[in-house]
């Protein structure tokens, strides 16, 4: 308890020196989170350019590609707690510290970087180690590394690795520095044993005390793959892979390990089957009924030591093999036909048993199915495995799972979620409960996979934007929700001059197909400008609404607003907005932040993202941060930065421009998206003329790209899929149908030789061939422009927009 009350100190005293952090305790912060000395650019950024407190800077530094390289996201935070020590010093953790700090992290109670504070605040010199002592030998290796200027990752690691209690060794590290001694060993050596430290020396020592006192405990986090006969996929993107233990090869488990993911191993510890080769072991008369639908198989008297004794053999067989978790099927036998008299309190007793067999070899367990014994057994298993409580209306049953923060794994047969919209409404209710829903074949073969974790990313879907209302006539709207629903009030608008219920019935057909419903929100918005329920009632429906939130606007080119708290209210007011509406949600920050001054200095735009975006974040609101689709368009323009055959197919260098915004924000994406906007006119840049009377300067075709407009749309998300691998969505495209012919040839656009729909025949054409596999959805916007727009003289897209342009 002296030991617990210690660390919760250490914990409240995190902050101790927030205010101008020292190179010292930045120093400190590379070795425990990077395991290497400060290179000399970094360790100058953070303490003198950074502005950051210690815990922003700690916090930081877990945003970092080199971070998520040494912590992927599904390592277990036993293994990061053990890495962290041997990264500060030298040792394995003691095994009451971190048993603490796993339920802490475990829980939430603490976040990685802090924890990371809370271990070098509490570093002491103790019987056990010498940690102090180690901490402050590799902190000044670290400073003497960076003062000598030196960047290079690889000798900052090194270096490191030579760092002990001995204090009298650095003299000898000191000079090895200047000299330059290590250059030339630090890249094989590195390269020879930095790859796997974690795996080496963090596994083995969790394997060590998992084995005695703990084992991975799954959060609800935790996202799995299932499947049990036919070819085995590994490339599936999951944490837990849940298998057949016996027909899968040791080496494909450990294949599946190393790539960071999880093993759970399926066996029927209920059922007798006559494909097994045990199966001889049973005796005859623990073998009982044929279970329903499987006539390979029969039930088991789960009291027979015989029965026990075999399922102790297959546990220590998926231990050998190499297993992290069991999955036993078939442990709800009292509710059936076994041919036995089996209780209520048998099958609680069999659970329980095998509960206790798979913790004392250091591998968790998932509770299968056997709804009606949850509340008795949640505190036993790590997990739930279900099969269709969707299906059968009782996922209530499982709520004290995730109540427990522990996850549940739910598989749905029904091929009636195939169907998009039921495939949303279904998902829809999953992550409402915060479950890990699959829908699957009923072999578990993988012939087909979709998973609600990412269920939007795996097909192409259309949406529309103006979603709240589109203006009809004077003072008369149209509401989307009744357009989408076909729920329209005759008596409001039949009281429409020219009224034709037929037209608006076709409307509806044509929206009813969309997938995404997008909405606009603005500096000033209020909630009245959104009705709830009518949203409410399209997610309901299969529907996804889409959420542009562009509270910046135009003034991201002069910099952000200097109120940033009055923002930050406003994402706050945006979170209770989204909060009332169940069911996912897709929230877009910030659609054209890739403005040149932001580029040029994109420090505080990134701080200022990063508070919004963990203000408004819950698990059923998918967050992106929206850029526009800048650079050259000419298809007569061939730049080698363009990186295509010419420039109206793409621009990759300005499109790789803001990646250090994404790269730092990514691990708090769910999606990258791109907005594209393109018109015949433009103010001239030279003499753009008074608000009320611009000068416009017109382009053709070719200058627009406009007929390969929809494969630099392609390309643009295939660049970015690649860039960052996330899936990509386009929240709005917008092309101005207006174009001009000078008939008088006096190269002045003249009101009458304004063409309204000169370009709508390409714009159609546009819509027509995007189909992007690469992209997961987009949304067509109905936008007609007003010179308002243009305040101040700028544009949006400079040369691409003008407000007869874009209709």
């Amino acid at each position: 308890m002296r030991f617990i009350v210690i660390l919760i100190l250490l914990y409240l005293n995190i902050y101790a020196s927030e205010n101008n952090p020292t190179k010292d305790e930045v120093a400190k912060l590379y070795v425990a989170t990077f395991n290497r000395a400060p290179d000399f650019a970094g360790l100058n950024y953070w303490v003198d350019d950074s502005n950051l407190k210690l815990s922003q800077i700690a916090k930081s530094f877990f945003d970092q590609e080199e971070t998520l390289s040494l912590y992927p996201y599904n390592l277990s935070n036993g293994n990061f707690i053990t890495a962290v020590y041997q990264n500060l010093f030298n040792r394995k953790p003691e095994m009451d510290g971190w048993m603490y700090w796993e339920y802490e992290l475990n829980n939430g109670t603490i976040s990685k970087d802090n924890f990371i504070l809370a271990v070098i605040n509490g570093a002491r010199d103790t019987e056990k180690g010498m940690d102090s002592t180690i901490l402050e030998n590799k902190k000044l290796v670290g400073l003497y590394f960076a003062k000598s200027g030196l960047n290079d990752i690889a000798d900052a690691k090194y270096i490191m690795k030579k760092v002990t209690q001995d204090t009298t060794s650095l003299t000898t590290i000191f000079k090895e520095i200047d000299d330059g001694i290590f250059l030339e060993k630090s890249t094989q050596i590195v390269d020879d044993t930095d790859e796997n430290i974690i795996e080496t020396n963090a596994t083995t020592t969790e394997n060590e005390i998992n084995t005695t006192l703990s084992w991975y405990k799954p959060t609800t986090k935790a996202t799995w793959n299932w499947q049990l006969s036919g070819t085995l996929k590994t490339d599936i993107d999951a944490d837990i892979y849940d298998i057949d233990m016996v027909e899968t090869p040791t080496d494909t488990i450990k294949d599946i390990q190393n790539s960071g993911k999880k093993v759970m191993c399926y066996f029927s510890a209920g059922s007798w089957e006559n494909f097994r080769d045990d199966k001889d072991d049973f005796p005859s008369e623990a073998i009982g009924n044929t279970l329903d639908g499987w006539e390979d198989e029969k039930w088991l008297d789960i009291r027979d030591d015989a029965v026990k004794e075999i399922m102790k053999k297959r546990i220590a067989l998926a231990y050998e093999k190499g297993c992290d978790g069991i999955e036993p099927d078939n442990i709800d036998g009292y509710t059936n036909n076994t041919g036995f008299n089996l209780t209520y309190q048998d099958q609680i007793d069999f659970n329980k048993f095998l509960a206790d067999e798979v913790h004392k070899k250091g591998m968790f367990i998932a509770l299968k199915n056997d709804l009606n014994q949850v509340d008795d057994l949640v505190e036993y298993f790590d997990l739930q495995v279900n099969e269709q409580c969707f299906e059968y209306d009782e996922c209530d049953k499982l709520k004290p799972f995730t109540d427990a923060n522990k996850p549940v794994f739910n598989a749905e047969y029904n091929s009636k979620y195939l169907d998009s919209y039921e495939m949303t409404k279904l998902c829809n209710k999953a992550n409402n409960l915060n479950f890990q829903t699959l829908i699957l074949p009923l072999n578990l073969d993988n012939s087909f996979r979709y998973s609600c974790d990412t269920y939007l990313y795996e097909t192409t879907g259309v949406g529309f934007g103006g979603s709240n209302s589109f203006k009809f006539h004077d003072d008369i709207w149209l509401n989307s929700a009744d357009l989408v629903l076909n729920d329209l009030d005759k008596d409001y608008y039949e009281g429409i001059t020219d009224y034709n219920l037929s037209k608006f019935q076709d409307i509806s057909t044509y929206l009813k197909k969309s997938k995404y419903i997008v909405y606009w929100i603005t500096k000033g918005w209020s909630e009245s400008w959104f009705s709830i329920s009518k949203i409410q009632s399209l997610i309901d429906e299969g529907y996804i609404p889409v959420f542009n939130y562009w509270y910046f606007g135009d003034e991201l080119m002069n910099g952000l607003d200097s109120d940033l708290e009055a923002y930050y209210e406003d994402v706050k007011k945006v979170k209770a907005l989204l909060a009332q509406l169940d069911g996912t949600k897709m929230l877009i920050m910030e659609p054209e932040f890739n403005k040149a001054n932001i580029l040029e200095n994109p420090t505080n735009f990134i701080d200022v993202m990063r508070t919004a975006i963990d203000i408004v974040d819950d698990k059923q609101t998918l967050i992106s941060l929206c850029m526009t689709d800048t650079g050259s368009r000419s298809i007569d323009k061939t730049y080698e930065k363009c990186g295509y055959e010419n420039c109206s197919l793409g621009d990759k260098y300005e499109w790789g421009k803001p990646e250090s915004i994404y790269k730092t924000l990514l691990n708090r994406l769910d999606f990258i998206s791109f907005q594209e906007m393109v018109g015949q006119f433009s103010r001239d840049p030279s003499d753009a003329g008074t608000w009320d009377e611009p000068n416009p300067i017109a382009y053709t075709s070719a200058d627009m790209g406009i007929d390969n407009l929809a494969k630099r749309i392609d390309n643009f998300a295939l660049f970015l899929k690649e860039k960052y691998n996330k899936p990509v969505f386009l929240p709005y495209i917008t092309i101005a149908t207006a174009s001009w012919n000078d008939d008088n040839n006096d190269s002045i656009i003249d009101a009458d030789e304004i063409n309204a729909t000169g370009w709508e025949d390409k714009a159609n054409l546009v819509y027509k061939e995007l189909n992007s596999t690469n992209l997961f959805g987009y949304a067509p916007m109905a936008l007609f422009d007003d010179p308002n727009h243009d305040a101040g003289g700028y544009q949006f897209f400079m040369q691409n927009e003008y407000h007869l342009g874009i209709i």
